[in-house]
């Protein structure tokens, strides 16, 4: 797996890629959001891991050049909320927030490249969404919502614990689409897909 690895913390850029060259092999970093962009058009990477807040260049611009690429990204913000804020807009396959463990960055990267390299496709009413696309109609969606979207596919409630993030995405960009779909809660029973046009 070749992986971009881009943060102006100089130490965790160091920290980072001893950690994730150990476990992956091919590590190319980046300090800053230029020297990102320069290394994505001379460079094929499988997977990019930048900082939400590289200097010198928006990092809208930098996951619009990995969306061009076909590259998925994982995103590293600051808060819950600033998550929430870029996942509404800026595309990314997974996210962390700031402080993380080692092994919180190794599931997020295992998610998005098993995910990656799946061929399965999600039905989802009268959608289709082939997972390696992180697509649902063109809207952009992370692996955490392709979870979700499996889980839900086959009309059971889901009682998982930790996806209220990606629900509520989810319905949002359900609501974007005008497609009638909607995640709703059941007290006692758990989350649950309905097409409220049936």
């Amino acid at each position: 797996m070749r992986i971009l690895l881009a943060t102006s913390e100089r130490e965790l850029l160091n920290a980072y890629q001893l950690i994730l060259t150990d476990e992956y092999g091919d590590v190319t970093t980046a300090f800053d959001g230029a020297i990102a962009m320069a290394l994505i058009d001379e460079q094929n990477f499988d997977i990019a891991i930048l900082d939400a807040r590289l200097p010198r260049v928006d990092y809208k611009i930098i996951a619009e050049k990995l969306c061009e690429k076909n590259i998925p990204s994982v995103v590293m913000v600051y808060s819950k909320i600033e998550r929430t804020d870029f996942a509404k807009d800026i595309p990314a396959a997974e996210y962390l927030s700031f402080p993380f463990f080692p092994e919180e960055m190794k599931a997020a990267l295992n998610k998005v490249w098993n995910i990656r390299n799946s061929d399965k496709t999600v039905r989802i009413g009268k959608y289709e969404i082939k997972e390696n696309e992180f697509k649902f109609s063109g809207l952009h969606i992370t692996a955490g919502e392709i979870e979700v979207l499996e889980a839900l596919e086959k009309g059971d409630y889901l009682m998982q614990e930790g996806h209220s993030t990606h629900m509520n995405l989810l319905n949002s960009k359900f609501s974007k689409l005008n497609s009638g779909l909607k995640i709703t809660y059941d007290f006692g029973k758990g989350y649950k897909l309905v097409n409220q046009n049936d």
